[in-house]
């Protein structure tokens, strides 16, 4: 067993800058929202993710926002795979909806456990371009059977 981390890949691009950018204001977001127990901010922040996760991302005001931010500060544009950016923006949609509902249903300690996963992998992601999403992908691969593997087992059907 190796202690790699792997990453989803995917042929499209993205800027690295922008993501932490996004990763930035997601800190920022979910702080707001739960120290005000505004609820709504985070069904927004989990659909934008949703947005990020599952289509290109061109509709995601989370997307416009860093990238224009990234333009005013004169950041340069690092192309990086954008697969293991929409894995962590599937988690962050998940992250996003349980704070959301914990906070709905006052169940406090809960959602500030989650809120606080979430802007930790937020300012990992934003501070150190570290991003957790790749370490728990990595994690998955390894328990999770996959369809090549399942494909070699004897008497597997594939189709």
């Amino acid at each position: 067993m190796t202690n790699s981390v792997s990453c989803p890949v995917s042929g499209e691009r993205m800027n690295e800058n922008a993501a932490r950018i996004a990763a930035a204001f997601t800190v920022f977001f979910t702080a707001f929202a739960v120290i005000f127990q505004w609820h709504w901010i985070m069904a927004v922040l989990a659909a934008d993710f949703a947005l990020r996760a599952f289509t290109s991302g061109k509709w995601s005001p989370m997307r416009w926002l860093a990238q224009n931010k990234s333009r005013v500060l004169k950041l340069r544009i690092i192309p990086v795979d954008a697969a293991p950016k929409k894995f962590a923006a599937g988690l962050g949609m998940v992250f996003s909806a349980s704070i959301y509902f914990t906070g709905i249903m006052h169940l406090t300690i809960t959602q500030y456990s989650i809120a606080s996963m979430l802007v930790g992998c937020a300012i990992l992601e934003s501070a150190f371009a570290f991003c957790l999403g790749c370490v728990i992908y990595t994690s998955l691969i390894r328990i999770i059977p996959h369809k090549e593997t399942i494909a070699q087992l004897p008497n597997s059907k594939t189709g």
